[in-house]
């Protein structure tokens, strides 16, 4: 561990070797240190995939999520482990809210040291490092956004609904004025997780009505559907041209073993579409 070194510049220092590196797109490094809870990490490249570490020194913590190239510009989002999946995502930016969503309680600023010595530190101060350090204080609406999502950990989804739709308000009346990088990057993160509590507390009807207009209401939904095993919800918006939806529909057929219904799904609502084929011949998870 370097001691001598602060610790912003060791952060800061492994931002510019991912630039350097040139193995992750640009517009994910971008999004990524845009966003204050991610900055604050430490960053790591394998494979196209950008990674986050609590701690600056191999072996890095594997306790978030990490971000994978996929087809057609877009992106996965899978972890901590590499047996777990969370999702697509169409942009950068919704791929980095979707693992601010993920992050653990008490994640702050990265940890001088490496993972070994990160356990040793929390078990010994009996905190998560971060929890306690003063230039991570939170002002509105930033501490509404976290007070948001401390309610979705403790699996109070109304009252997430309502804070993340405070956060908007606030930065739209203009009650604190973050730096401009950050203000897409917290106003979007609070569209999403405002998606996702409406999901997790089961207001899907309220989701629905969004997904009209709005494509991440959309794409939550689907999600939601998939995770609930509603099949047949899933057909029926399919079957209106939501592409997504089928995606899903196949993959929770094919999981079930209907391998025959998946083909038949696909053969009556997109049979020339070429990921939902594809889909059909994946490897089981």
């Amino acid at each position: 561990m370097d001691g001598e070194q602060p610790i912003g510049a060791v952060v800061e220092a492994g931002w510019q070797a991912v630039r350097d590196d040139g193995r992750v797109r640009p517009d994910l490094v971008r999004a990524a240190y845009a966003e204050p809870r991610l900055r604050c990490l430490f960053p790591w490249t394998g494979m196209g995939e950008l990674h986050f570490s609590r701690c600056t020194e191999h072996r890095w913590t594997w306790d978030i999520p990490f971000i994978r190239p996929a087809a057609g510009g877009t992106y996965a989002v899978e972890g901590p482990s590499r047996t777990q999946t969370v999702g697509p995502a169409t942009t950068a930016r919704e791929a980095v809210a979707m693992v601010v969503a993920r992050l653990p309680a008490g994640c702050g600023r990265a940890f001088v040291g490496n993972s070994e010595q990160l356990a040793a530190h929390e078990a010994a101060t009996g905190v998560l490092t971060g929890t306690h350090d003063p230039d991570l204080q939170l002002e509105p609406p930033f501490s509404t956004l976290a007070a948001a999502e401390r309610a979705m950990e403790q699996g109070q989804y109304a009252a997430a609904v309502d804070l993340f739709a405070s956060v908007s308000v606030q930065l739209c009346s203009g009650i604190h004025a973050p730096v401009e990088e950050d203000l897409g990057a917290t106003a979007h993160h609070a569209h999403l997780g405002r998606m996702d509590a409406l999901a997790r507390a089961g207001r899907l009807d309220e989701l629905a009505a969004l997904a009209v207009t709005d494509t991440h209401a959309r794409r939550r939904l689907d999600r939601q559907l998939h995770e609930d095993g509603h099949a047949d919800g899933l057909r029926a918006r399919a079957a209106t041209g939501d592409m997504t939806a089928l995606y899903f529909l196949v993959q929770l057929l094919r999981t079930r073993g209907e391998d025959g219904a998946a083909r038949q799904a696909v053969a009556d609502i997109a049979p020339d579409d070429d990921y939902a084929r594809q889909l059909l011949h994946k490897p089981r998870e």
